[in-house]
């Protein structure tokens, strides 16, 4: 996995796995050093990511993955993708167009060679 169509179709799998509850897939994907912000605004580390998965009060009736594009240099990659989304967050109804910025580092202990860790 070493070409920017491998990080796309690692990226459609983020958004599958997401919506699935695919919690092994997202560990795995994702950096023990991980951290974003949130479309809020809120900072968010792996734990926090991945607890949101496990509420069962956020759902998704819709999640999709577009125009996703994959830029390689050296050992770092950035990802950039739109993400069509719907459901519940909280028991509370959403649905936004997300625009993600996505940085992955090549990891080699990863089955999947690399790692998002931004």
């Amino acid at each position: 996995m070493n070409t920017e169509q491998d990080l796309v179709d690692l990226n459609h799998r983020i958004g599958e796995a997401e919506k699935n509850r695919n919690e092994n897939y997202l560990t795995e994907i994702l950096a023990d050093d991980l951290v974003f912000r949130r479309a809020n605004g809120d900072i968010a580390f792996k734990q926090d990511y991945l607890q949101g998965i496990r509420d069962p009060d956020n759902t998704y009736s819709r999640l999709e993955s577009s125009d996703i594009e994959a830029k390689i240099r050296d050992h770092v990659a950035v990802v950039t993708l739109r993400v069509n989304a719907a459901g519940m967050r909280g028991g509370s109804p959403f649905a936004s167009v997300f625009h993600n910025t996505r940085v992955f580092r090549k990891a080699p202990e990863s089955r999947y060679g690399w790692q998002c860790c931004v």
